[in-house]
């Protein structure tokens, strides 16, 4: 509406086939701007973090503690305006897109074991994400041909857009939990075993609403048809549902390190892992007599997988990585090479 005509003449349009458009819209009574409509794009963020820890260190009484836990959340928030502004498009065609996010994670740690040498930790988090694009006006989609004839004798041919703006009225969410646990603990030695159990339980879900061309699109092929009102074409998108879905996934594992020596260590253990999907679609009994196949069948899956592998440092030198100091000098151990293996 006040592009400069330099801008106007490189996008093909003249400055009075822009004035005859914004007088047709008026005589129609599409708006070409609207309350709310910004004159510059902006995007704004506003992000915040904060922590609450049970230290594992008493400060006053200068003893260690067995237990320690930790709080964390988060949210962020961003804002952009003016989306899709272009000279060729009225600012009620642009829109807005918002995204915010939020989360919270709690962590648990404790020593056990007559020793308190046994180490079990935990953590847990949710988080939520929703991102909304909107337009600026609730109105179909406008679109009109121009053909301008532009001063340096030139012609151009461009297509302006006007109302309401198909593309952006959607909306996005997803929500995941996860919950892992770690233990470590150690038998026959600690010198020579040292155990990890794992455990991992994740739950993703999601809802997307894409109402990509709800209300339609109104194509003119020029001024004058606009003006009359006499569309060349009419789309509209008659149904788009909202897609939702949501998926478990877990994990299972139980490991040894076993260090022979200094020079050799295996390590072998056993890893569970499942899904399974938290809703199936709809039943087709046609797809099902036509072709043998469920449709309302999700592919939940589990599995074990063994695994072993070892490290062998070839060197004569003891310790096999170190440092010593005397007077000479700083003379560092190093392996002459090592030999990995596993499956």
């Amino acid at each position: 509406v006040d592009a400069d005509p330099n801008v106007l003449s490189h996008a093909g349009v003249a400055r009075d086939s822009v004035s005859r458009l914004l007088s047709a819209l008026d005589a129609l009574g599409i708006p070409s701007s609207a309350r709310g409509v910004p004159d510059t794009r902006a995007t704004d963020v506003v992000n915040f973090m904060g922590r609450l820890d049970r230290p594992l260190f008493d400060y006053n009484t200068f003893t260690p503690q067995n237990t320690t836990w930790g709080i964390t959340g988060f949210a962020n928030r961003s804002h952009t305006s003016a989306l899709n502004f272009s000279p060729t498009a009225t600012p009620a065609h642009g829109g807005e897109t918002q995204d915010l996010s939020a989360g919270m994670q709690g962590d648990y740690s404790t020593y056990f074991g007559a020793k308190k040498d046994q180490l079990n930790d935990t953590k847990s988090g949710v988080s939520v994400r929703r991102v909304t694009t909107s337009p600026y006006v609730t109105l179909p989609d406008g679109r009109v041909l121009v053909s301008s004839a532009l001063d340096d004798a030139r012609g151009g041919v461009a297509s302006l857009a006007f109302a309401g703006n198909a593309g952006l009225d959607a909306e996005r969410t997803t929500v995941t939990w996860e919950t892992t646990n770690k233990t470590y603990f150690y038998w026959k030695g600690r010198a020579t075993h040292r155990g990890k159990l794992y455990a991992d339980s994740r739950l993703d879900q999601y809802s997307i609403d894409n109402a990509f061309n709800r209300l339609g699109t109104y194509s003119y092929n020029s001024l004058a048809d606009l003006q009359a009102n006499r569309p060349a074409s009419f789309t509209r998108t008659l149904s788009s549902p909202t897609r939702t879905g949501g998926e478990w996934s877990g994990a299972l594992s139980l490991a040894d390190n076993w260090v022979k020596s200094t020079h050799f260590s295996v390590l072998y253990g056993a890893r569970l892992e499942a899904n399974a999907f938290t809703s199936t679609p709809a039943s087709n009994p046609d797809i099902e007599r036509l072709f043998g196949a469920a449709t309302n069948h999700a592919p939940n899956t589990w599995h074990v997988s063994p695994r072993v592998g070892f490290n062998w440092y070839y060197t004569s030198a003891r310790p096999v990585n170190g440092v010593s100091v005397n007077p000479t000098g700083i003379f560092y151990t190093v392996p002459r090479g090592v030999i990995r293996g596993g499956i």
